[in-house]
């Protein structure tokens, strides 16, 4: 099974499902990929009903700060009124997530969903994954990850500088690799289809390469003017995206380099070991062993 094409929308529409580690650039590709004609962005959906929807992930043991924290988050969101549009998050469960896929989208050449994958894995909600879909993977290197992900938890929860990932209950720091692993081994076992993976550093450094490549193996003819983009927010106007995340971009502003982006931007050095916190070490040292396996499969630039 391709997964390439809707056999209810015609032949002609693509449906593609990115399932990135968190603060891999994903939200930098969507915004790129919202410049294909006739597409239509669907954002984080299962995300969505795993942290904020009525069948959210409570953990055993949710620490204070965390505790603190989310609810502070929620507050915030609900008060803050500038942001309009966007599905209620209350409404998110799975089921209603796969349903948003599946639906004909008639008029679309190109849907377009960015999830994470730790989403479906826990609390095994791959029953609900959608039909039709060709499936990307998006992965980063740990050392980038993590401490980009420690900030952004940070801000969104007034944590203090001293807060440490080992705190983080609701949010899948230590398994976000195995869990993509996880899922893009069953991609291929389950649904006979070879999961594309896609290196950010490698997006970073040849873009057009990379993005010439994905749209050879999705059946699209790739543009060039998909390389420069307008900074702004404008185009996530358009994106079905629940509320409460885009007002909690206002508070975290954990979407602000994405929506300020003009274009891929070259990779910088990776952050030297011994400049890292200890807990943000665990992280990465759980996960290198994943994201090497993934690294060593991923799609060649053209």
């Amino acid at each position: 099974m391709s997964g390439n094409h809707h056999k209810h929308a015609g032949a002609s529409q693509v449906r593609l499902l990115v399932w990135a580690v968190p603060r891999s650039l994903s939200t930098v590709l969507t915004k790129c990929l919202s410049f294909v004609e006739d597409s239509l962005v669907i954002f984080e959906p299962y995300f969505c009903a795993y942290l904020l929807g009525p069948q959210r992930f409570v953990p055993e043991v949710l620490d204070a700060v965390e505790e603190v924290g989310l609810a502070n988050y929620e507050k915030e969101a609900a008060e803050l009124t500038s942001v309009k549009g966007g599905f209620e998050a209350s409404e998110c469960t799975y089921e209603w997530a796969r349903e948003q896929l599946e639906a004909d989208h008639v008029g679309k050449r190109f849907v377009f969903c960015k999830d994470i994958a730790s989403a479906v894995i826990i609390g095994d909600k791959l029953e609900f994954l959608p039909r039709d879909y060709r499936h990307v993977f998006l992965i980063r290197h740990p050392l980038r990850v993590f401490p980009s992900m420690k900030e952004m938890i940070r801000l969104t929860e007034r944590a203090s500088h001293d807060f440490s990932l080992d705190e983080v209950k609701r949010f899948p720091t230590y398994s976000m690799f195995r869990d993509a692993s996880d899922l893009s081994d069953h991609i291929r076992k389950e649904q006979k289809q070879e999961a594309i993976i896609i290196d950010a550093d490698d997006l970073q450094q040849d873009p057009r390469g990379v993005l010439s490549a994905l749209f050879t193996a999705i059946g699209m003819p790739f543009q060039e003017r998909l390389l420069n983009w307008e900074a702004g927010d404008a185009v996530s106007r358009s994106w079905f995206i629940s509320t409460t995340q885009l007002r909690g971009n206002q508070i975290g502003q954990y979407y602000k380099n994405a929506f300020a982006s003009t274009c891929f931007l070259r990779p910088s050095a990776l952050p030297d070991r011994e400049s890292l916190s200890a807990d943000i070490l665990r992280c990465v040292d759980a996960s290198m062993p994943y994201y090497k396996k993934m690294y060593a499969q991923r799609l060649k630039p053209c």
